[in-house]
């Protein structure tokens, strides 16, 4: 069995705060759905300090109308 690395784990429930999290360390990477990051941790092929999930960002979860047509959120 492979062991994870030490990594810090942020959630953040804003766009905003996840660019202001993942700016703040120049290591860290963004983990939501349909990647295989943490496969890749545990394999040591990435090795972040700090994983930044965006699954709590409500907002990549919302689909809008506004005047150009339809905005979808990155994790519809």
């Amino acid at each position: 069995m492979e062991l994870m690395p030490d990594f810090r784990l942020e959630r953040p429930a804003t766009v905003e705060e996840a660019v202001r999290l993942r700016a703040a360390d120049a290591d860290g990477r963004y983990l939501a759905g349909g990647t295989d990051m943490v496969v890749n941790v545990r394999r040591g092929i990435e090795t972040p300090t700090t994983l930044v999930d965006l699954t709590a960002v409500a907002e990549l979860g919302e689909i809008s109308a506004g005047p150009g047509g339809l905005d979808v959120g990155a994790a519809v």
